[in-house]
């Protein structure tokens, strides 16, 4: 059995030193309750503040530090970490996240593809996808909206993707067809898939943020299509852990006999 916290953090600011330090409190506290992967939001550092970028004022430096901080916090506690951050590179921003493992070694990343149209005045859309082999299973990488696109999608179902990690920043008022889709992906890729989302109000719009964290998999595949149970009017806009949990070796052997007809790549 693999657990997994998903650190599901409020979308407004923090200063960087605070910043850090709540996030180390709840990967310990992912730590002390046995987790092996751990999972923040999309830009978690960032908080949807890519509106500094047009004046100019997004620091790559920031980004290497938050980078540094978390190879670090991996290492520290022994667990692989996911997180979304802001990357510069040859002047293009790009919206990124980023898988690291226990041993404090960057294994991957992914840019995100599907931008919305916002992020299109800022961010250079991505080009690959690709699937990472470590101890909690075979990981694809997702960044919010890239999961509406089935063409991103069977590029890690071709390459037999069983965890996908979708980091997620969305507004409440998309939250159930988002979570409709992830669903469906569920089924289109025979995998399990995590979300970690922001949640709360944004101070200087007013939009609301749902924090919409679970652990989903294919009802073919377990018990059921959602592992964990949170009610996401209640405890919406709860900052903290959610615990879910996936077992990979039950799931495997399952998989390995049920007939797949979405394994058949679409031309």
């Amino acid at each position: 059995m693999v657990n997994v916290g998903m650190v599901q953090l409020n979308i407004n600011t923090y200063k960087q030193e605070e910043f850090f330090n709540k996030c180390e409190i709840y990967i310990e506290e992912c730590s002390r309750n046995n987790v092996q992967l751990v999972c923040f939001p999309e830009c978690f550092n960032y908080q949807l503040e890519l509106g500094n970028s047009l004046n100019n004022q997004f620091d790559s430096e920031d980004s290497k530090e938050c980078i540094d901080f978390i190879l670090k916090m991996a290492r520290k506690y022994k667990l692989y970490i996911v997180c979304g951050t802001l990357i510069s590179e040859n002047s293009k921003l790009y919206n990124t996240a980023i898988v690291v493992s226990p041993e404090g070694e960057l294994l991957g990343m992914h840019k995100k593809i599907n931008l919305t149209f916002f992020e299109k005045e800022i961010i250079t859309a991505g080009e690959n996808v690709h699937c990472y082999e470590t101890h909690v299973g075979k990981i694809g990488l997702l960044l919010g909206n890239d999961i509406n696109s089935f063409t991103i999608c069977q590029k890690l179902l071709d390459e037999n993707v069983e965890v996908l990690i979708c980091l997620v920043q969305i507004p409440s008022e998309f939250s159930d067809s988002y979570l409709s889709i992830v669903k469906a992906r569920t089924i289109d890729l025979d995998c399990f898939i995590v979300v970690a989302s922001g949640c709360g109000i944004k101070d200087n719009t007013n939009l609301t943020f749902k924090g919409i964290s679970n652990v989903y998999s294919n009802p073919h595949l377990s018990g059921n299509n959602k592992l964990f149970e949170m009610d996401h009017g209640k405890d919406a806009f709860f900052e903290g852990v959610v615990y879910g949990n996936y077992d990979l070796e039950s799931f495997r052997n399952k998989r390995n006999q049920v007939y797949r007809p979405n394994k058949i790549t679409i031309s």
